[in-house]
């Protein structure tokens, strides 16, 4: 009698350990598989830089062009609640601030506020997002200023929301 029961419960136990590693194998082929993207085509013709009185204004596609350089076309939306990644872009000098929603390689750029809670804000001066526009290597040239500290990231939402946006997916890991 003993027996049958401990045979059904180490049963039991081996289901519960299949299952919890098969969801956990599932979980990470769907992480793994909305990271995944290819690459970002930059456009090839984007607008001149508008500079009134020195002080650079910058258009939205300036904005998913940058973006793109930061290769924040990798991110998508949380698996769970299919929240997209949410990005403020702050430009000191110009007094301009954006706001990106990032869905699978799809960014929807405004300067208009779409949402108060980014889960990363992006500071940098006018002048920098102008050396990087002009730049031919413009992700080399990014690394770098990050570095420097002329491009200053906060992040607003936990790691867990972050992993699940993809940003560990980027070069902005958290």
């Amino acid at each position: 009698m003993r027996s049958r029961k401990n045979k059904k419960n180490k049963n039991i136990i081996l289901q519960i350990i299949f299952l919890s590693s098969l969801s956990i194998f599932v979980l990470f082929i769907l992480i793994v598989g909305f990271s995944i993207h290819q690459e970002a085509q930059l456009p090839e013709n984007l607008p001149e830089v508008i500079v009134e009185e020195g002080i650079p204004k910058f258009d939205l596609s300036h904005i998913e062009f940058f973006l793109k350089g930061l290769k924040l076309y990798k991110l998508h939306g949380n698996l769970f609640d299919l929240e997209p990644a949410k990005v403020k872009v702050v430009v000191a000098g110009s007094n301009q601030i954006f706001y990106v929603t990032i869905t699978s390689n799809l960014f929807k750029v405004s300067d208009v506020e779409l949402f108060d809670d980014p889960d990363l804000i992006i500071y940098l001066e006018g002048d920098t997002l102008l050396k990087v526009i002009k730049s031919i290597d413009n992700y080399a040239l990014i690394e770098k200023l990050i570095d420097q500290g002329d491009i200053r990231l906060n992040y607003n939402s936990n790691k867990f929301t972050l992993f699940m946006k993809g940003f560990y997916a980027t070069y902005l890991r958290p």
